[in-house]
């Protein structure tokens, strides 16, 4: 896989989500190619930034075909 910073693809189909207690992880389709897409995020409340655009540059799919992730997040206590 390689990490492309703040090439965030511009039209996507949202496969799943998961999160820390700090990074949010988007897992997307770059509907312009095909490509799967893993958006990290990072922060809460005002202060979101994102931390680093993951292309896979070898999985590609299907969009149509595709269905979305169903999973569970870590569980964190709260500070």
């Amino acid at each position: 896989m390689k990490k492309e910073t703040k090439t965030v693809p511009k039209n996507v189909k949202v496969l799943g989500q998961s999160c820390s207690q700090n990074i949010l992880f988007l897992t997307v389709i770059d509907l312009e190619n095909n490509e799967v897409v893993i958006l990290c995020y990072y922060g809460w409340s005002k202060n979101v930034q994102l931390l680093e655009v993951i292309r896979t540059g070898s999985f590609f799919v299907n969009p149509g075909e595709q269905p979305t992730i169903s999973g569970e997040d870590a569980p964190f206590e709260a500070e």
